[in-house]
C-alpha cells in the first residue's frame, strides 16, 4: 500500500474515532445539565469528569488529524 493510501485511512479512521468521542460528549453534557439538580456529588463529579476527558481526547484527535493532513500535503 503507498504511503499516501496508508495516510488517507489512518485520517479516516481518526475521523470516525473523532465523530464518536463528539457524539458521546454532547449528550453527556446535556444529561448532566438536565440532571444537575437530581445527582448526587459523586454521580455529578464522574460525569464532569468523563465530559472533559473526552473532551480532552476530541481534542487529541482534532490535532493529530491535522498532523496526518499535514503529512498527506507534503507526499503531494
Amino acid at each position: 500500500m503507498a504511503k499516501i493510501d496508508k495516510t488517507k485511512e489512518e485520517i479516516g479512521w481518526l475521523k470516525v474515532e473523532f465523530a464518536l468521542l463528539v457524539a458521546t460528549d454532547a449528550p453527556l453534557i446535556g444529561w448532566t445539565v438536565r440532571n444537575a439538580h437530581e445527582l448526587s456529588t459523586t454521580l455529578w463529579a464522574a460525569s464532569v469528569a468523563l465530559i472533559v476527558a473526552l473532551a480532552i481526547a476530541g481534542i487529541f484527535a482534532a490535532r493529530k488529524i491535522h498532523k496526518k493532513i499535514t503529512q498527506l500535503e507534503k507526499m503531494q
